[in-house]
């Protein structure tokens, strides 16, 4: 499982940009984006916090956002496990190829929740590069368009 997610990673990265070298690396996205989020970060894999799956649905808030219901779980009326379902419910429901199960959330399993942390993080690549290439899709429309545009001109078409 850890050397698939790696897998991923790297592929994602278009072959290693950007891409973590181990867990520790993981880690410190993880905690960079819980930040940007204002969110708190995590010490470790098994920080306590991960149990309830707030991190978890801060993160992905701040990767995708709207892709949770914030309501459900700024309330407060769920119970933990409910929300580490919902959180892999919505991790898989935002495009995140995810492993993990809840037991694994409620139980801090370290190897999982590095498991599922690093889907985020070939999600959160995922959707980068396709913002980009759309990015790049509209600036070489727009260089067409001034093209033609200039070309009508020197024909005397207007």
């Amino acid at each position: 499982m850890h050397a698939y997610t790696f897998k991923l990673l790297y592929e994602v990265t278009q072959g290693g940009r950007d891409l973590p070298s181990d867990d520790k690396d993981i880690l410190a996205w993880v905690n960079e984006q819980l930040t940007e989020a204002k969110a708190r970060p995590i010490n470790s894999f098994r920080d306590p916090a991960i149990s309830t799956g707030i991190p978890i649905l801060q993160l992905l808030e701040h990767i995708k956002p709207n892709s949770t219901n914030k309501s459900i779980w700024l309330e407060g009326d769920s119970d933990d496990f409910s929300l580490c379902q919902y959180a892999i419910s919505c991790c898989r429901k935002a495009g995140a190829r995810v492993f993990t199960l809840p037991e694994h959330l409620k139980d801090l399993n370290g190897k999982m929740i590095l498991t599922l942390f690093a889907c985020l993080q070939v999600l959160y690549f995922s959707l980068k590069q396709k913002a980009e290439n759309k990015q790049n899709r509209i600036k070489t429309n727009e260089l067409k368009w001034l093209k033609l545009t200039d070309d009508n001109k020197t024909n005397g078409i207007e």
